[in-house]
């Protein structure tokens, strides 16, 4: 045979380092407005990778209206320096899909919702805003009927009330955090949902929880024994219920409307 030698010289070689991502900063943005209903101001921050253009601000008018139901417009924008001010009772925060708000009240976290309900997927959910935990998921997705995929849930929330319901194309559940302890409608009405996740220990509350998932079959794992499960699998195909939960028989009898 014939013996060929290839020789290559490299003159320099360079490489970017990947990087895990981090939580973003709040700072540089925000927008103010008047309330009408409560006259007062209120301040929504942006992270310095948010576009700021009519279009954002004509989905963050949509949201606060027709999702909070408040009578609010903003439009001014202004500039700040690095440093975030304290969080607050009410804050907003926009970041990539979410709209974060602090609620004090009953939660002491942050409450995530969604601009566009029209998506079939979003991205990341954010686990904590300026060291303050992500702890409330109720109604985040909910009616967001072109869903397919969920995110994944952060480990930090507690509440996720309602969180998919109405979510008639969801196909496959999110894995459900150890933290999460309140699961009342979490897929009330995923008509095209097939499989439950598994249940955590955390869990007390799961009234409604599957109700009306026509499409639900199998034996969902369930390691929780919750206080409140009334019809939590009301209306679904399953076959049994599995796991550490010593409920087995009184969750699987809400099938039947129990």
């Amino acid at each position: 045979g014939t013996e060929i030698n290839i020789n290559i010289t490299v003159d320099s070689f360079s490489c970017t380092a990947v990087t895990a991502p981090v939580e973003p900063t709040l700072s540089e943005i925000y927008i103010s407005g008047y309330d009408d209903e409560e006259y007062t101001w209120s301040t929504i921050y942006y992270d310095s990778n948010v576009t700021i253009d009519n279009s954002l601000i004509t989905q963050i008018n949509n949201y606060l209206n027709d999702w909070l139901e408040t009578d609010t417009t903003y439009s001014d924008l202004t500039y700040i320096g690095d440093e975030f001010p304290a969080v607050s009772d009410g804050d907003k925060y926009i970041y990539g899909d979410y709209v974060y708000t602090y609620w004090s009240d009953n939660y002491d976290g942050w409450n995530v919702g969604v601009l566009d309900r029209t998506k079939t997927s979003y991205g990341q959910i954010l686990s904590s805003i300026n060291g303050v935990s992500v702890i409330n998921m109720s109604g985040t997705f909910s009616d967001c009927t072109s869903l397919t995929s969920a995110p994944t849930i952060p480990s930090s929330v507690t509440n996720m009330e309602e969180t998919f319901s109405y979510c008639t194309s969801l196909t496959t559940a999110p894995t459900i955090p150890s933290s999460v302890t309140n699961m009342n409608n979490t897929f009330y009405g995923c008509t095209s949902l097939t499989s439950a996740p598994e249940i955590p220990s955390s869990v007390t509350k799961m009234n409604y929880t599957f109700s009306g998932c026509t499409n639900l079959t199998g034996t969902p794992e369930v390691n929780a024994n919750p206080s409140n499960y009334y019809q939590a699998f009301y209306n679904t195909q399953i076959t049994g219920i599995t796991g550490t939960t010593s409920m087995a028989s009184e969750l699987y009898a809400t099938k039947n409307g129990s």
